[in-house]
């Protein structure tokens, strides 16, 4: 995951790294900062095809389908709140994915 992240754009992202305790990400905050926020280019989600969107980090193979299903529907995406339906689109979820997701009409 870290991989894809090509770094941590937000404290609350060290919560991704597999069996680290909350205790341990918050004693580790006292050694570590943030000095500079590595650069990660936004997509536009309506752009992205399916493989496209599973590279993504937060994307798994199903959410990518739910989101390129939807999209087809309704022609485009326009908020956040388009995807309101989509099972695995939790408020966390989605303030995680508008690090490297954004949307722009065709």
């Amino acid at each position: 995951m870290t991989q894809q992240l090509s770094g941590f754009l937000i404290k609350d992202q060290l919560s991704n790294v597999l069996g680290l305790k909350l205790e341990v990400q918050e004693r580790l905050w006292m050694y570590f900062k943030l000095d500079s926020v590595p650069l990660a280019a936004k997509q536009n989600i309506n752009d992205l095809t399916i493989a496209q969107l599973s590279r993504s980090p937060y994307v798994i193979t199903s959410l990518a389908s739910g989101i390129v299903a939807l999209r087809t529907q309704q022609d485009s995406l326009t908020s956040w709140q388009d995807l309101a339906d989509i099972a695995q689109m939790g408020t966390i979820k989605k303030a995680r994915l508008s690090l490297y997701l954004y949307f722009k009409l065709l």
